[in-house]
């Protein structure tokens, strides 16, 4: 991605560049989890809003993505957790119909463990703690009757916080990564009954 397509121009060039060396920083770690590109969609462009992320067609038929984040001064992670939707979809576990509502999951563990690593210490860090602390007989039945009324603030961070619970707090992304390919070369299996929901 070129650096004029990054947010728009109107920001200030600190408030840009930290975004920008985030965004470098998050790409630079997935691609542990798709190697070459082989899995993973480009994203070409960067903009301001969302947060979400989109697949775009170029006319000669190949993809890449779109992400939107809220530029803020204190919210920076939300960016990790777009980023990885690059590598959660075209994964075997997102072609697994049963799996896609876990892509969001395995994006808010990525951004947790990312945002750990930089040190950032947001509010999502401590309410992803929150539900990390809470037994799995909890988390299943909020995580159930929340995703019923569709409210997914709640949806996410319950499944994420299971991911993150299996890994190995000492080495969260090498075993984060080492949970990604398990699961990927097992989609069918189920991720409930995998991480004990």
């Amino acid at each position: 991605m070129l650096h004029s397509d990054f947010l728009p121009t109107s920001y200030s060039a600190n408030l840009r560049n930290t975004y920008w060396d985030l965004f470098q920083y998050a790409c630079n770690r997935v691609e542990a989890f798709c190697p070459c590109n082989k899995l993973r969609v480009e994203i070409r462009h960067v903009l301001d809003g969302g947060p979400n992320w989109s697949l775009k067609q170029n006319p000669e038929g190949s993809s890449f993505a779109t992400i939107k984040v809220p530029v803020t001064h204190d919210d920076h992670g939300v960016i990790f957790h777009e980023v990885f939707h690059s590598a959660f979809h075209f994964s075997p576990l997102w072609r697994d119909h049963k799996n896609i509502k876990w892509g969001d999951a395995f994006c808010d563990a990525f951004r947790y463990i990312l945002e750990k690593e930089k040190s950032l210490n947001s509010v999502f860090v401590g309410d992803m703690e929150a539900w990390m602390h809470k037994p799995d007989t909890e988390v299943a039945d909020e995580s159930i009757q929340n995703t019923n009324q569709g409210n997914e603030l709640f949806t996410y961070k319950p499944y994420g916080s299971r991911i993150l619970n299996a890994c190995d707090p000492s080495a969260y992304y090498a075993s984060f990564l080492s949970i990604w390919d398990e699961r990927n070369a097992n989609p069918s299996h189920s991720l409930e009954t995998y991480f004990n929901l």
